[in-house]
Formats: structure tokens, C-alpha cells, sequence
């Protein structure tokens, strides 16, 4: 009898401890005006901006910068945040991004990212719906559509994460 309760407190502690896989992670491109590739993420999770290592995304919805810091995370209820669990923004796993502004940015059937009704110059390769989420997760953090800049986020990993 005690030999069941263990194995059933340790099988009942393991599946507990186990996370849900949030993000599809794959290798994919964004490029601009079907132009070369400016934003690559390879099937491990490195995501780089024209070559440079900028950060790493696994399929836990944690995405850390190079340096290993957290940037932020995607919880299950499609809420990016950043690093101390503050709301970033909402993206459902079409990859629709909302604010609450009333502008959403998506990807279209296409493969085309959109700003509410007009196609921006961005397109994703391969047009994969299972890669809408983690491609407007990098879009967010790693293009015009976000309130960082490029210099900003490296500062950000230089000198303010914990």
C-alpha cells in the first residue's frame, strides 16, 4: 500500500510540474517587401535580426534575450507579459494582436501581416497558420509595430533586467 501511494504522489507530482506547450516553434522568416530575410527564427528557437542573435523563444511561451534574461512570456490565456508578469499585450494563436487601442495587427491567408485593414510590408515564410502566434510575438518585440525600438530592447538586455 505504501509502495502505490508513492508512485501515485510521484506520477501525480510529475504530471502536475509538466508545462503546456504554448508556442510552435519552427523555422521561419519574415522578410521585408519579399526582400531578403531581416527577422529569422531557426527550429530551436534563435531568433535573429539581420544575422545578429537577439533572442530565443521555446514552446513554454518563454522568450529570453541573448544574454539569458526573460523578455517575456506568453501565459494560456494568450496575454504576452514581460519579465516581472507585467500585460504587454493580448496575441491568440491566430496571431492577432490587441492593445485595447482598436488597431489590431494579424496575418492574413496570404502570409501578409496586417495593421487593420492594410497589408504592411512584412511577409512570413513559410505561410504557416501554426506560426501566426510566434511570428507576431517577434513582430512585436522585434519590429516598428511595438513601443520598444531595437535600441531600446538592447539596452533593456544590457542594463535593466534583473
Amino acid at each position: 500500500m505504501k509502495y502505490k501511494f508513492l508512485i501515485m504522489t510521484i506520477l501525480l507530482i510529475a504530471s502536475c510540474s509538466r508545462k503546456k506547450d504554448l508556442l510552435h516553434i519552427s523555422e521561419l522568416r519574415i522578410e521585408i517587401n519579399d526582400a531578403y530575410p531581416k527577422i529569422t527564427m531557426e527550429k530551436d528557437g534563435k531568433i535573429y535580426i539581420d544575422n545578429d542573435l537577439v533572442t530565443i523563444a521555446n514552446k513554454n511561451g518563454v522568450i529570453k534575450w541573448k544574454s539569458g534574461n526573460v523578455a517575456c512570456e506568453m501565459g494560456e490565456d494568450n496575454i504576452l507579459r514581460n519579465y516581472v508578469g507585467e500585460p504587454l499585450i493580448k496575441i491568440n494563436k491566430n496571431g492577432v494582436m490587441d492593445n485595447g487601442s482598436g488597431v489590431v495587427y494579424h496575418w492574413n491567408t496570404a502570409g501578409k501581416f496586417v495593421k487593420g485593414d492594410k497589408e504592411i510590408d512584412y511577409s512570413l515564410v513559410p505561410n504557416d497558420n501554426n506560426l501566426f502566434q510566434v511570428a507576431s510575438i517577434i513582430m512585436f518585440l522585434h519590429s516598428g509595430t511595438s513601443i520598444l525600438t531595437y535600441w531600446d530592447l538592447e539596452n533593456v538586455d544590457k542594463d535593466t533586467t534583473p
